[in-house]
């Protein structure tokens, strides 16, 4: 098989992957989840080993070593993706009808890895938001399929209070850019919804005050002017805090009914709504009947008692 499992969109075995990392990440074991990220490690650094022609015996050693050990987080993810990091972080040339080159296995694999438990996908999101720079990041937030994989993995995932402080200063200067944006938008909202502080909503909020006129040309902007209370944050501290305190009260309220719905799903015996059949006017008569019937029934065998007793 000549076939490189890091090309490009090409590799036709990743799906096998993602599919072992999603159940992992929703029934495996800590063991089993661990096992596996070893195991795609190790299989990454024999790639490598394979692809590297040098003779050398000390070489030879150090790649030995490397197989056996596997490739580091950092080397992992663009193999993984597809997706190697830029050197500059000029976004001059760059535009929002740009397509995102990803590999889709490789993403949704990385989206398992990062609901993994938390000693195992610590390093993944740290050597991840550390990989890459402004300018990547602002591409991946911006790409439908990435975000959807990537983004939401961290800021919607166990790992979105960590997440969202490591991504903020790194986007910090392209958030009205992204706000105005179809995809980018939602991953600004996000954002601010992930923020464990009030301190870093205030910061945020007063980066996205800055970009008013950009914010408001467009409906996608302005969703983040409202659900970010950017206006609330330019007439005062008290205001502020006072809209975000309305917004997280509706946040945790529907938090507790959509817990409640979770809870009876994996329970399974948790109170669902079921519909109501409509009956037609036959079953409605029938059933008058029955009900008539029974309720003579068991007057006349009341009647019997009283009369045996």
């Amino acid at each position: 098989d000549d076939e490189d499992p890091s090309s490009h969109g090409k590799n036709q075995r990743m799906g096998i992957i993602w599919r072992a990392l999603e159940m992992c990440a929703s029934k495996g074991s800590a063991q089993d989840q661990e096992q596996l990220i070893h195991a795609l490690m190790r299989g990454y650094a024999s790639t490598a080993a394979s692809r590297d022609s040098n003779d050398d015996k000390e070489g030879s050693r150090r790649k030995k070593r490397s197989k056996a050990k596997g490739l580091s987080v950092e080397d992992c993810i663009p193999l993984l993706l597809g997706l190697t990091p830029s050197k500059t972080d000029d976004l001059q040339e760059y535009s929002s009808a740009d397509r995102l080159t990803i590999d889709a296995a490789g993403a949704r694999a990385l989206y398992h890895i990062f609901h993994f438990t938390q000693r195992l996908r610590s390093e993944w999101v740290n050597g991840f938001v550390k990989l890459y720079c402004q300018s990547d990041l602002v591409k991946i937030a911006n790409d439908g399929l990435a975000s959807r994989c990537i983004m939401d993995a961290l800021l919607e995932g166990p790992a979105k209070s960590t997440s969202s402080r490591l991504l903020l200063p790194k986007l910090s200067g392209r958030l009205s850019f992204l706000a105005a944006e179809r995809v980018g938008h939602h991953v600004v909202l996000k954002l601010f919804k992930a923020l464990p502080s009030i301190e870093d909503q205030a910061t945020m909020s007063a980066e996205l005050s800055q970009s008013l006129n950009r914010l408001g040309s467009n409906a996608m902007g302005r969703t983040v002017m409202t659900s970010c209370v950017v206006k609330e944050y330019l007439e005062g501290e008290a205001t502020w805090k006072e809209a975000l305190s309305k917004m997280k009260e509706k946040d945790n309220w529907l938090k507790e009914i959509m817990g409640e719905d979770e809870e009876a799903e994996d329970g399974g015996k948790g109170k669902k709504r079921k519909r109501k059949k409509v009956k037609s006017k036959d079953e409605m008569k029938h059933e008058d009947i029955q009900s008539k019937k029974k309720t003579k029934k068991k007057m006349e065998v009341e009647q019997c008692h009283n009369f045996l007793t």
